[in-house]
């Protein structure tokens, strides 16, 4: 069992002491601390992923095992760089859901070159030491008796381990399981529980919404303030403006625009770091959405957002967007809004 553990240790580490280098590079590149906040979790995962080894007898598998793990690393920071030297944005597992549009917009100027560099660097050393710690220990490696039986005790005892961690009674842990809004809160949850600790949540999340048809109903209603009833009786237009430069809206090149702007009601410092959709459904139902909306596979209640509010009311209400009704499935959504 000594020797067991001995040679899986030793392959654990070269993956932990990469994986740390890349979420290292990572969070300087995005403007974060040094490290997760709860870096605990984070490594108690990485433990959690990498365990599977212990199930490979062979050691040229188990490293490549390891190796495919520390490639998804590296291609989670080149797409994190990237994004975020494009427009300071970081990568969820639901913009995948994107890519066809993306893949229209792309080109080789939005491509951090540098990131592709250090990338390639990462992947060039990890690649050399895993070669040399494979012939390592293929020269030193000693017969182990009853391997898979003492490696399924090994294997168990580390997932019992793993089980028990999150089982304790602390405030982070107990945040981590409770947290069901690390997309909505992408960056302040990326910094907080590291790359391993974050998707791996967002898949939870995203595995758990997709199994429940969730009836979203508003979670505070306002009283109301100086503004209500101060447009009554004229029509109303929203218009909502992404990634808009003050000088856009001026009394001499949008002369329209500028005059909505001064006798309406303009909301200049609304400010947002989420994703179209999400800033859309913030500001047509008022509301943040507290767990991740999939409108292809489930129905919501929007019976509180502004356009049924205003059919209430007697109003006729339109939705225009100038782009493709496939864009982050806005056909699905915007019939339910």
């Amino acid at each position: 069992m000594k020797d067991l553990l001995i040679e899986k240790l030793k392959i654990f580490l070269l993956f932990l002491g990469f994986y740390l280098m890349v979420e290292i590079v990572t969070f300087l590149w995005v403007d974060f601390s040094f490290l997760p906040k709860d870096i605990l979790i984070d490594l108690v995962i990485v433990f959690s992923v990498s365990s599977p080894i212990l199930l490979i007898r062979s050691v040229k598998w188990s490293v490549i095992y390891v190796s495919v793990l520390f490639f998804l690393m590296v291609v989670l920071f080149f797409v994190n760089a990237t994004m975020y030297s494009v427009y300071y944005d970081l990568f969820t597992l639901q913009q995948l859901q994107l890519i066809g549009e993306a893949a229209d917009v792309i080109n080789a100027d939005l491509i951090s070159w540098w990131s592709v560099a250090i990338s390639f660097g990462f992947l060039a050393v990890f690649g050399f030491l895993a070669f040399l710690l494979v012939k390592h220990l293929k020269k030193h490696r000693h017969y182990i008796e009853n391997y898979y039986r003492k490696s399924l005790v090994a294997f168990f005892v580390s997932a019992i381990l793993v089980f028990g961690f999150f089982m304790i009674d602390i405030s982070s842990i107990n945040s981590y399981l409770e947290d069901n809004n690390v997309t909505a809160y992408k960056r302040a949850s990326f910094e907080k529980y590291g790359i391993l600790g974050y998707y791996t949540k967002e898949i939870e999340d995203i595995i758990e919404n997709n199994d429940n048809n969730y009836d979203i109903t508003p979670v505070l209603l306002s009283e109301p303030t100086e503004y209500f009833g101060e447009l009554e009786g004229y029509n109303v237009v929203t218009i909502m403006l992404e990634s808009i430069q003050p000088f856009a809206i001026n009394e001499v090149l949008t002369p329209n625009m500028y005059r909505l702007a001064q006798e309406g009601l303009n909301f200049e410092n609304s400010y947002s770091e989420n994703k179209t959709n999400v800033s859309e459904l913030i500001g047509i139902t008022g509301n943040y959405p507290t767990i991740s909306l999939f409108p292809v596979d489930n129905t919501y209640d929007f019976s509180y957002a502004l356009p049924y509010v205003l059919r209430d009311q007697g109003y006729a209400t339109t939705y225009l967007h100038d782009n493709v009704v496939t864009f982050y499935v806005r056909g699905a959504m915007m019939p339910q809004l």
